[in-house]
Protein backbone atom coordinates (compact mmCIF):
# COMPACT_ATOMS: atom_id res chain seq x y z
CA UNK A 1 0.00 0.00 0.00
CA UNK A 2 3.15 1.94 0.84
CA UNK A 3 4.79 1.89 -2.04
CA UNK A 4 1.82 1.87 -4.44
CA UNK A 5 0.95 5.47 -2.94
CA UNK A 6 4.37 6.64 -3.30
CA UNK A 7 4.44 5.22 -6.77
CA UNK A 8 1.06 7.51 -7.53
CA UNK A 9 2.41 10.46 -5.93
CA UNK A 10 5.57 10.58 -8.26
CA UNK A 11 3.92 9.88 -10.65
CA UNK A 12 1.64 12.88 -10.45
CA UNK A 13 4.53 14.84 -9.77
CA UNK A 14 6.37 13.92 -13.31
CA UNK A 15 2.92 14.71 -14.92
CA UNK A 16 2.41 18.25 -13.28
CA UNK A 17 6.46 19.15 -14.49
CA UNK A 18 5.72 17.52 -18.00
CA UNK A 19 2.35 18.37 -19.07
CA UNK A 20 0.59 20.94 -20.70
CA UNK A 21 -0.60 23.94 -19.62
CA UNK A 22 -3.98 25.75 -20.45
CA UNK A 23 -3.10 27.88 -22.26
CA UNK A 24 -0.88 24.95 -24.55
CA UNK A 25 -3.62 22.68 -24.60
CA UNK A 26 -5.86 25.04 -25.84
CA UNK A 27 -3.42 26.25 -28.47
CA UNK A 28 -3.17 22.98 -30.09
CA UNK A 29 -6.80 22.62 -29.64
CA UNK A 30 -7.15 25.05 -31.62
CA UNK A 31 -4.14 24.61 -33.91
CA UNK A 32 -6.34 20.81 -34.79
CA UNK A 33 -9.29 22.36 -36.03
CA UNK A 34 -8.12 24.95 -37.98
CA UNK A 35 -6.42 22.31 -39.83
CA UNK A 36 -9.10 20.03 -40.20
CA UNK A 37 -10.86 22.73 -41.87
CA UNK A 38 -13.61 23.67 -38.84
CA UNK A 39 -12.66 27.22 -39.65
CA UNK A 40 -13.20 26.98 -43.26
CA UNK A 41 -11.14 25.45 -46.29
CA UNK A 42 -9.35 28.53 -46.62
CA UNK A 43 -8.22 29.36 -43.81
CA UNK A 44 -7.02 25.32 -43.84
CA UNK A 45 -5.08 25.50 -46.92
CA UNK A 46 -3.54 28.59 -45.74
CA UNK A 47 -2.80 27.72 -42.47
CA UNK A 48 -0.83 24.63 -43.75
CA UNK A 49 1.46 27.18 -45.38
CA UNK A 50 2.66 28.27 -42.46
CA UNK A 51 5.66 27.11 -39.85
CA UNK A 52 4.87 25.29 -37.22
CA UNK A 53 6.16 28.01 -34.86
CA UNK A 54 3.94 30.58 -36.43
CA UNK A 55 0.95 28.52 -36.85
CA UNK A 56 0.79 27.84 -32.75
CA UNK A 57 1.62 31.46 -32.45
CA UNK A 58 -1.67 32.18 -34.29
CA UNK A 59 -3.80 29.73 -32.16
CA UNK A 60 -2.67 31.05 -29.46
CA UNK A 61 -3.39 34.79 -30.70
CA UNK A 62 -6.79 33.21 -31.57
CA UNK A 63 -7.69 31.98 -28.35
CA UNK A 64 -6.63 35.45 -26.64
CA UNK A 65 -9.32 36.91 -28.85
CA UNK A 66 -11.96 34.56 -27.66
CA UNK A 67 -10.93 35.84 -24.06
CA UNK A 68 -10.71 39.55 -24.28
CA UNK A 69 -12.84 40.23 -27.88
CA UNK A 70 -10.96 42.97 -29.42
CA UNK A 71 -10.26 41.03 -32.75
CA UNK A 72 -8.45 44.65 -34.08
CA UNK A 73 -5.99 44.73 -31.34
CA UNK A 74 -5.12 41.17 -31.28
CA UNK A 75 -4.66 41.74 -35.25
CA UNK A 76 -2.09 44.21 -34.76
CA UNK A 77 -0.40 42.64 -32.11
CA UNK A 78 -0.20 39.32 -33.71
CA UNK A 79 1.00 41.06 -37.29
CA UNK A 80 3.84 42.96 -35.67
CA UNK A 81 4.80 39.79 -33.88
CA UNK A 82 4.95 37.40 -37.25
CA UNK A 83 6.04 40.35 -39.22
CA UNK A 84 8.19 42.78 -37.09
CA UNK A 85 9.25 45.41 -39.72
CA UNK A 86 5.69 46.02 -40.59
CA UNK A 87 3.78 49.38 -40.25
CA UNK A 88 0.20 48.97 -39.56
CA UNK A 89 -2.45 52.33 -40.03
CA UNK A 90 -6.05 53.22 -39.47
CA UNK A 91 -7.59 55.47 -41.87
CA UNK A 92 -8.50 58.87 -40.30
CA UNK A 93 -11.63 59.54 -43.09
CA UNK A 94 -12.43 55.83 -42.73
CA UNK A 95 -11.93 53.94 -39.57
CA UNK A 96 -13.18 50.93 -41.26
CA UNK A 97 -9.68 50.81 -43.17
CA UNK A 98 -6.38 49.51 -42.11
CA UNK A 99 -3.07 50.00 -44.21
CA UNK A 100 -0.49 46.95 -43.51
CA UNK A 101 3.06 47.86 -45.25
CA UNK A 102 5.71 45.39 -45.05
CA UNK A 103 8.79 46.63 -46.13
CA UNK A 104 10.05 43.40 -48.10
CA UNK A 105 8.44 41.09 -51.04
CA UNK A 106 6.75 38.58 -49.11
CA UNK A 107 6.78 34.65 -50.30
CA UNK A 108 3.85 32.54 -50.02
CA UNK A 109 4.08 31.25 -46.81
CA UNK A 110 4.25 35.26 -45.89
CA UNK A 111 1.01 35.37 -48.36
CA UNK A 112 -0.98 32.89 -47.01
CA UNK A 113 0.03 33.98 -43.24
CA UNK A 114 -1.03 37.54 -44.08
CA UNK A 115 -4.28 36.26 -45.97
CA UNK A 116 -5.23 33.86 -42.86
CA UNK A 117 -4.62 36.79 -40.41
CA UNK A 118 -6.97 38.98 -41.97
CA UNK A 119 -9.82 36.84 -42.53
CA UNK A 120 -9.40 35.88 -38.71
CA UNK A 121 -8.76 38.65 -37.19
CA UNK A 122 -10.46 41.46 -38.84
CA UNK A 123 -14.02 42.03 -37.84
CA UNK A 124 -16.51 41.44 -40.54
CA UNK A 125 -17.60 45.67 -42.23
CA UNK A 126 -13.54 46.34 -42.50
CA UNK A 127 -11.12 46.41 -45.35
CA UNK A 128 -7.44 45.63 -44.77
CA UNK A 129 -4.80 46.41 -47.36
CA UNK A 130 -1.63 44.89 -47.45
CA UNK A 131 1.59 47.02 -49.17
CA UNK A 132 4.26 44.72 -49.98
CA UNK A 133 7.80 46.09 -50.69
CA UNK A 134 6.60 49.38 -51.61
CA UNK A 135 5.28 51.91 -49.17
CA UNK A 136 1.99 54.08 -50.17
CA UNK A 137 2.07 57.68 -50.13
CA UNK A 138 1.85 59.69 -46.68
CA UNK A 139 1.48 63.41 -46.96
CA UNK A 140 3.86 65.68 -44.80
CA UNK A 141 5.71 62.42 -44.19
CA UNK A 142 8.78 62.57 -46.46
CA UNK A 143 9.91 58.81 -46.18
CA UNK A 144 7.26 57.67 -47.67
CA UNK A 145 6.85 60.21 -50.83
CA UNK A 146 9.74 59.24 -52.53
CA UNK A 147 9.10 59.19 -56.38
CA UNK A 148 8.86 55.88 -58.27
CA UNK A 149 8.33 54.32 -54.78
CA UNK A 150 4.85 54.63 -54.07
CA UNK A 151 2.45 52.31 -53.97
CA UNK A 152 -0.80 53.86 -55.71
CA UNK A 153 -4.36 52.52 -54.60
Amino acid sequence: DFVLDTLVHYLSQIDLRSGLSKKEYIGRLLKMEILNGEFGQKAAENFKKIRKANQFSLALSLSKMYYAGSSVNQFRLVTVRIFPLCSIYRNKLDTNEIYVHIPYEGDEEDHACMEFIIDTFIPLGMVCRVFWKEHFGVLDVDNTMVLDNIAMF
